[in-house]
């Protein structure tokens, strides 16, 4: 008798433990989401002890001017007060109208790869100043000690921006889909770039990469389509695959004498390509290093005494590069004419004389002859080179 009171007591506490179990679940609301405004959140934590969770905004939808995300949020539907922890992506995807402000609060502690997808309009983002996780000095996005850029804004009105030299690590996309970048300056502090960092900026035309970077990412400049002029310094040992996918407009790329390997189909769909310059000794390769469209014409050009190259690579011809001599500056000597320095200059043929005030903006000055006069105006610095085609 006492055996079977015993085993109906277990019973019956097994039953009000899989009734506990079964409530504690029914409450549970993790992964579920909110809507609230143009705002719609995530539920990615709870705690039944305090009623309080976490948030993940995952959509920012509507046609608002100004987005500022709260800190918390109540929900009547759970009982719960939430603080928004995290930022997914794309959360904004498409908009109606440009946001002149999107502010994000000091409660993130977590930011997404590619956080805005494709034609956002942000005139400008702004973290706020009490936030221990993340900054915006000058609208862009980056980490609290300024070592990551996260997200570039895609309109920002300026055409030229240098990365500050705090910065280490370009985050996969930061500067995708960019539409008014043209030239970029990276500093040598840069010393990790990831996935795409640069894919689709359809306005970018130059770029220097950082020597500190001894591998470059798959697709870091795909579909960039007015890009022209890439620097890859000496120190880079390895490009990965689809490196210049849909670049149209470039014509000339030259890999320094540091690179020993290269993914497979670096140069797929750039119709204008006509040379690859090598530095060094050939580099090892994924497979065709060329795409299947427009590139027939291409040559491979190698130094002299450089080893591995065949007469051709990755069936496309090769040649020995021979590079035009160097410029040459003559002072023969520089005069003073009516308080202005004049001296004599020998540009070979297919070179330029460009003239900048910041090394960073360099224009073409035009020579009469071969003497130039150079402004010798006091605090006024003027650098000059000889540039060959």
């Amino acid at each position: 008798m006492k055996t079977k009171i015993l085993s109906q007591t277990t019973g019956a506490l097994l039953g009000l433990g899989l009734m506990t179990l079964a409530v504690s679940s029914a409450q549970a609301n993790p992964g579920e989401w909110i809507h609230t405004g143009i705002f719609a959140f995530q539920i990615i934590s709870e705690n039944p002890q305090t009623q309080t969770g976490g948030l993940r905004l995952m959509e920012v939808a509507g046609d608002a001017s100004e987005v500022i995300i709260p800190e918390t949020l109540y929900s009547g539907e759970t009982g719960y007060t939430y603080t928004v922890d995290e930022i997914g992506s794309r959360v904004v995807a498409f908009h109606e109208v440009s946001i002149t402000r999107f502010f994000i609060p000091k409660t993130v502690n977590f930011i997404a790869e590619l956080p805005f997808g494709h034609m956002v309009d942000i005139k400008s983002l702004e973290v706020d100043e009490a936030s221990p996780y993340f900054s915006s000095p000058d609208g862009v996005l980056m980490d609290k000690e300024q070592t990551t850029i996260i997200y570039y804004p895609q309109t920002r009105a300026i055409s030229s921006y240098t990365i500050p030299s705090t910065v280490k690590i370009l985050e996969s996309y930061s500067f995708a889909f960019n539409e008014t970048l043209e030239e970029l300056y990276m500093p040598d502090s840069v010393t990790e770039i990831r996935f795409s960092a640069f894919g689709s900026a359809v306005a970018l035309k130059k770029i220097r990469l950082s020597a500190g970077v001894k591998s470059l990412p798959e697709q870091l400049f795909w579909h960039c389509i007015s890009l022209q002029e890439v620097i890859i310094p000496e120190g880079v040992e390895e490009i990965g695959a689809g490196f210049f996918g849909l670049c149209e407009t470039l014509t000339k790329v030259e890999f320094p004498a540091s690179i020993k390997h290269l993914g497979a189909e670096m140069f797929p769909d750039c119709m204008e390509l006509k040379g690859v310059y090598f530095n060094g000794n050939a580099p090892e390769t994924d497979g065709d290093i060329f795409g299947y469209w427009g590139e027939e014409d291409i040559i491979v050009y190698y130094r002299k005494g450089t080893t591995g190259w065949g007469p051709t690579f990755c069936d496309r011809p090769t040649a020995v590069w021979n590079p035009s001599e160097k410029p040459t500056v003559h002072f023969d000597p520089p005069t003073i004419v009516d308080g202005k320095l004049v001296f004599n200059i020998t540009c070979p043929a297919g070179t330029t004389l460009e003239s900048s005030t910041d090394l960073k903006t360099w224009t073409p000055v035009t020579v009469e002859g071969n003497v130039y006069t150079v402004d010798t105006t006091v605090g006024k610095h003027t650098y000059y080179r000889i540039k060959a085609e």
